[in-house]
């Protein structure tokens, strides 16, 4: 006799990611040479924005989530946007009037602007004492990420560090939970 395959929801991909990231940090700050903790950092600032990412795929697999946004999923099947667009989508649809207000959104963008310098290639030349430009005007300027160092340092060397991972950590942490306040009011407002 064929049996029908169960089908059930996985879940806490989001919460292994966040476990991870905080085991990341820690090494980051407990490492003793440069290239240990440079190492440790860029891992840390990697998995906090997939542990995001994998908390905003948690709540679209949700039955009811899963039908109000049927279209965009289908959409995003195809091609892909960048998260903060996903997130935007999001938001607007459970009620955010301006998202751009929203101070954590505007950090959640810079980890993901720095994430995205080391996981996916930017084949430019830097100058010493300088940082890719938009994470600098967007990010660095306002004091969103803050690096370590001076001008006489490569941008690689000023942000991945222990300081700046545990930055990471804490916006991808902040973005969780400010999230989750939005859908929270949003599902006891309907």
């Amino acid at each position: 006799m064929d049996e029908e395959p169960v089908v059930g929801h996985v879940g806490g991909i989001n919460r292994l990611c966040t476990f991870m990231l905080g085991h990341a940090v820690s090494a980051a700050g407990a490492s003793q040479d440069a290239w240990h903790q440079t190492g440790h950092s860029i891992v840390a600032v990697i998995l906090a924005g997939a542990a995001f990412e994998a908390h905003l795929g948690e709540f679209l697999s949700a039955p009811g989530f899963r039908r109000m946004f049927a279209t965009e999923l289908e959409d995003w099947r195809d091609r892909p946007p960048r998260p903060h667009e996903v997130l935007k989508t999001i938001l607007k649809r459970l009620g955010v009037a301006d998202v751009s207000l929203l101070k954590w959104y505007q950090e959640l963008r810079c980890l993901f602007e720095l994430r995205n310098h080391i996981a996916h290639y930017y084949p430019e030349p830097r100058a010493v004492g300088t940082f890719p430009p938009k994470l600098e005007a967007n990010c660095i300027q306002k004091k969103i990420i803050e690096p370590a160092g001076d001008a006489s340092m490569d941008w690689t060397s000023r942000l991945f560090i222990a300081p700046v991972a545990t930055q990471a950590a804490g916006i991808a942490l902040s973005a969780i939970r400010e999230f989750d306040l939005i859908v929270d009011a949003y599902l006891s407002a309907a």
